[in-house]
């Protein structure tokens, strides 16, 4: 059937393109929970001797909370990719574009499909009840004949 590759063509084009336009929003989520964290690990990093102890001490928690948001965002990550949101919202941006052509185009071979499977199934029931109404009037005429059963 020749809408259903169609439609199957469709599918694989529109599926990975999807999945990583959901990748890149967990991406942007986990970025936005690691990104206040990241400044105060930052001024951590650039202070030294005492003045670096003091300010790790008053914001001991911020220095966790930037470790645990960096570990989730780096599970997110494919092997040997890097930080970089702003790639990823431009890509996002593309994708979203890409992907909503891609779903109308998907609809559309959807609703064919479904218009041509309604076709056949008629078509065949058609055939189905032309079998039968022939074999009735060759019963009605003397002959034996076994009825065609509908899908």
């Amino acid at each position: 059937m020749d809408k259903g590759k169609e439609f199957d063509s469709r599918e694989q084009i529109f599926i990975p393109k999807w999945r990583r336009l959901e990748q890149l929003k967990d991406l942007a989520k986990a970025y936005a929970n690691y990104e206040p964290y990241k400044a105060v690990h930052d001024m951590s990093r650039s202070l030294s001797g005492l003045k670096k102890l003091k300010y790790d001490k008053e914001h001991e928690h911020e220095l966790v909370m930037y470790e645990n948001t960096r570990a989730d965002l780096k599970m997110l990550l494919t092997e040997g990719e890097k930080i970089t949101p702003k790639a990823w919202r431009t890509e996002k941006e593309q994708l979203e574009e890409e992907v909503q052509t891609l779903r109308s185009e998907r609809a559309r071979a959807c609703h064919d499909l479904a218009f041509a499977e309604v076709i056949s199934y008629n078509k065949a029931n058609l055939e189905c009840v032309e079998q039968n109404d022939s074999r009735q009037q060759d019963r009605q005429q003397g002959r034996t004949t076994i009825f065609c059963r509908f899908m």
